[in-house]
């Protein structure tokens, strides 16, 4: 809502601390759940990183992105 707002280092605020609390969630590697919405946010960090200029942000989010998705079970990959 925030960056659909305009209000996009606020929206990179609240991923982050999104993130903080995902990768808690996600030290769990039974949870396929948990792994793929840590995959999710960094991918929406790395977006909105993108768009207020903080491109080497984005790409550390997106590398972390894409290998969180490449390491989530198939079986969470596709539940959203």
């Amino acid at each position: 809502m925030l960056e659909a707002a305009g209000q996009r280092e606020q929206a990179l605020a609240a991923y982050r601390e999104s993130l903080a609390i995902g990768e808690k969630l996600a030290a769990d590697p039974g949870n396929a759940e948990w792994q793929r919405d840590l995959s999710i946010s960094l991918e929406r960090i790395g977006a909105v990183a993108l768009k207020t200029g903080k491109r080497a942000e984005a790409v550390e989010a997106l590398r972390r992105a894409l290998a969180s998705a490449s390491s989530t079970p198939t079986s969470a990959a596709g539940s959203r």
